[in-house]
């Protein structure tokens, strides 16, 4: 799809897909896809996950140093449904949704890379 230029700002392009005007019907969205991130070895305090559900302190502390699809995989798999589950509701009521593409084992792997060591206490997001 061309890029066209704002009437607003000609001289800034506008992305192919976007928000143009807050009040207009929603047309199209990216409906991500869950990360299947490594946890630390050290894990984050209580305190510095309060923001989650309680349940994921939990799982944090047991999974140190696992992929969260192997240290909860009915989490992983119920998040992964749960975005599936929006996509096709919005795909069944007329909006194009975008979809990233799977990550390969490589990309997983430069990934793990980022995952925090041992020595940093935050987790790695998408």
């Amino acid at each position: 799809m061309p890029v066209e230029s704002s009437s607003v700002f000609p001289e800034r392009a506008v992305a192919p897909f976007g928000v143009h005007r807050e009040w207009d019907p929603l047309a199209e969205v990216v409906v991500g896809s869950p990360l299947d991130f490594t946890f630390p070895q050290q894990p984050p305090s209580r305190d510095e996950l309060a923001f989650l559900p309680t349940q994921f302190a939990e799982v944090a502390d047991r999974a140190r140093g696992r992929r969260w699809s192997d240290a909860d995989p009915e989490g992983y798999a119920r998040c992964g449904d749960q975005l599936d589950a929006l996509a096709g509701f919005l795909t069944g009521r007329g909006i194009t949704v975008h979809r990233p593409a799977p990550l390969t084992e490589d990309e997983q792997a430069v990934l793990a890379d980022f995952s925090p060591s041992p020595s940093r206490s935050s987790f790695a997001t998408r």
